[in-house]
C-alpha cells in the first residue's frame, strides 16, 4: 500500500513538472486587447477571434467613453506561426486576418470601427422607415445605415500605452 501511494505521488510530481516544462519552453503568453471605436449610439457588435481555424474568443463589444476602452483576454499558445482571424457575421460584416510569429510574449490589439450616415441623414431614414413599418413590431436600427467599417490587427511586443 505504501509503495502504491509513493508511486502515485511520484507520478503526479512528474506530470506536474512535465506540464511546467511544456508551458515554459513550448508555449507563450498572448494578450488579446479588443477595442470598439464605433459611435456610442451603435449597438454592440459580436466578434469572433480564431487562431489557426479554432474559435478562441467570442464576445459582444460596445463603444465605451471610458479610457482605455478595450477588453483583455490572456491566452497561452504554442510557439511558432499562427493565423489570427477576426470576423463578425452580424449586421456589421467585417473580416480580417494576420499571421503572427510567436516566440516571445505578444500583445494582439484588435481595433474596429464603423460609422453610419450622419445626424440629419439618420433622422430622414428613420422617418421613412417608420412610414413604411409598424413601430410597435419593428424597431429602427442605426446599424442598418452603415457607410464605413474598418478592422485592424496590430501585433506589439509591449503593452500599448493608454492615454
Amino acid at each position: 500500500m505504501k509503495r502504491t501511494i509513493t508511486f502515485f505521488v511520484i507520478a503526479i510530481a512528474l506530470a506536474a513538472s512535465a506540464y511546467l516544462v511544456y508551458t515554459k519552453y513550448y508555449t507563450q503568453r498572448v494578450m488579446f486587447l479588443v477595442s470598439n471605436d464605433s459611435d456610442e449610439e451603435m449597438p454592440p457588435i459580436k466578434l469572433e477571434i480564431f487562431v489557426d481555424g479554432s474559435k478562441l474568443i467570442q464576445d459582444y463589444f460596445i463603444y465605451s467613453n471610458i479610457q482605455p476602452h478595450h477588453t483583455s483576454y490572456e491566452e497561452r499558445m504554442k510557439k511558432g506561426k499562427h493565423l489570427i482571424e477576426v470576423k463578425s457575421n452580424g449586421k456589421v460584416k467585417i473580416k480580417t486576418k494576420k499571421e503572427i510569429e510567436l516566440n516571445k510574449p505578444l500583445y494582439v490589439f484588435i481595433s474596429f470601427h464603423y460609422d453610419t450616415l450622419i445626424g440629419k441623414e439618420i433622422k430622414a431614414q428613420k422617418m421613412i422607415f417608420y412610414m413604411l413599418h409598424d413601430s410597435t413590431t419593428t424597431k429602427f436600427r442605426p446599424d442598418s445605415l452603415i457607410k464605413r467599417k474598418d478592422i485592424v490587427i496590430h501585433v506589439m511586443d509591449k503593452e500599448p500605452i493608454h492615454q
